[in-house]
């Protein structure tokens, strides 16, 4: 008897299969052979040439929103991540306000309901009132607290650590000891003024404070001694693209590359590429961080740091893979099956019954340069990563029963559909049923 399905895709699979996949409310019911009957069901048929993979997984975004819309919003910032063939973000707390409260919690879990056209979940801020710290961590959407240079110096560090450790959330560390940092001018401040060293004692003083099966997470990290410190503590570790590609020569050429941790010189990036090379990181993460195009012309010592990149990490994966640098398994290791370890994104990343059905196809052979042939959603445009060549590309993204991404092409209506919090059921709207989260 044909099997039903809300969806199947066909196609080559990443590990070399021909299959077709059946997808029943919202997951994946079952994988077949590329001969079994669709017993009637729509049928999505990879182009020849592509694969398809479990959806990637970014688990260090800025959606921006709330007071800082105009620099991303929710809608912007998740069809940037549709566009780059990601299934699931995380944002980050540093919102205006920020997600140190339930009150700035509640606004922003309200506009990724309505704005999100991918899955989601928050990092939630070190609250500034130790009787938020239980409230922010047992919120469904919160999957941990994010650690910035500023918070290695709060009192109530100490507690919300001890509360991290208590429930099983994850603290996500922006390693620069504040003690070590200042600003200097371009090209230098990966030298000079936020040296390698801060990188390495931010890491220092958060395991000296570590409780008892605290999991830590080390975020962006750019350079190799703070990943082997990192690694020495068993905290997992992630890198971003534009400190694997980007260096302080390109920092000197403006703003469009200024972004703490900054851009450090030549040989401390191609000691960091050897080392995800030899599968030494745990994961590859943006750090999409949208400013307007106005902030990123002003003068270096005003304009903020942050360098978007949703749309193009894994055209940027893609392109290593395809140059021998890593392989072309590992771009879903880095990018999809890791993330969604190291977050307890249980579900995401993987490709068997039971997983969310988020799939990506990928053409590794496609070819364009970012600014010319990509479209650019976010409202921050390709910033440094103007002109970059790649070859590799997202051609679909799939979520539940719905074809979100096509061709570059960000289908709004089905993607709103489909989109919901990892860690709820979303009734009336997309998946219905049981949490993907457990």
């Amino acid at each position: 008897m044909a099997e039903r399905a809300d969806l199947v895709v066909e196609g080559k699979l990443i590990d070399g299969r021909e299959a077709r996949i059946f997808i029943r409310d919202g997951r994946i019911h079952s994988i077949r052979g590329p001969s079994a009957s669709s017993g009637g069901s729509p049928v999505y048929r990879a182009p020849a040439g592509t694969v398809v993979g479990p959806a990637f997984v970014d688990i260090h975004v800025h959606l921006r929103g709330l007071k800082l819309a105009y620099k991303e919003d929710e809608r912007t910032g998740t069809a940037a991540a549709a566009a780059g063939g990601v299934g699931v973000v995380v944002d980050m707390p540093n919102t205006r306000p920020p997600l140190r409260d339930p009150e700035a919690l509640a606004l922003k879990e309200e506009s990724l309901h309505r704005l999100s056209l991918v899955d989601y979940a928050v990092w939630a801020g070190i609250p500034r009132d130790s009787r938020y710290l239980a409230v922010l961590a047992r919120h469904p959407l919160v999957l941990g607290f994010k650690i910035y240079p500023d918070d290695l110096e709060t009192p109530i560090l100490q507690a919300a650590l001890a509360e991290a450790s208590r429930l099983g959330k994850i603290v996500v560390l922006h390693p620069e000891d504040p003690s070590l940092i200042s600003e200097c001018r371009l090209g230098r401040r990966g030298v000079e003024c936020r040296p390698p060293r801060a990188e390495v004692e931010a890491i220092h003083r958060l395991a000296s404070r570590a409780t008892p099966g605290l999991r830590v997470h080390v975020t962006h990290v750019s350079v190799p001694k703070a990943l082997e410190t990192a690694t020495s503590y068993g905290f997992t570790v992630d890198v971003t693209p534009h400190h694997l590609v980007f260096n302080s020569e390109d920092e000197a050429r403006g703003c469009k590359f200024k972004v703490n941790p900054p851009l450090r010189p030549r040989e401390l990036v191609e000691a960091l590429t050897t080392a995800i090379s030899r599968g030494l990181v745990d994961c590859v993460a943006s750090d999409h961080a949208p400013h307007t195009v106005e902030e990123k012309s002003l003068p270096s010592e005003e304009c903020p740091p942050g360098i978007p990149g949703l749309e193009y990490a894994a055209r940027v994966l893609l392109t290593l893979a395809h140059r021998g640098i890593i392989s072309y398994a590992s771009v879903w290791r880095f990018y999809s099956t890791r993330p969604a370890i190291v977050a307890g994104l249980e579900g995401y990343g993987c490709l068997s019954p039971g997983c969310r059905a988020a799939l990506v196809v990928v053409d590794p052979d496609r070819e364009g340069v970012i600014g010319r042939t990509t479209r650019d959603y976010s409202k921050a445009g390709p910033g440094a990563w103007e002109g970059y060549g790649y070859r590799g590309e997202p051609v679909a993204l799939i979520l539940g029963s719905e074809i979100i991404m096509e061709n570059g092409e960000v289908h709004y209506d089905a993607a709103w559909k489909e989109a919901m919090p990892t860690t709820v059921s979303r009734l009336g709207r997309g998946l219905q049923g049981r949490s993907l989260v457990s």
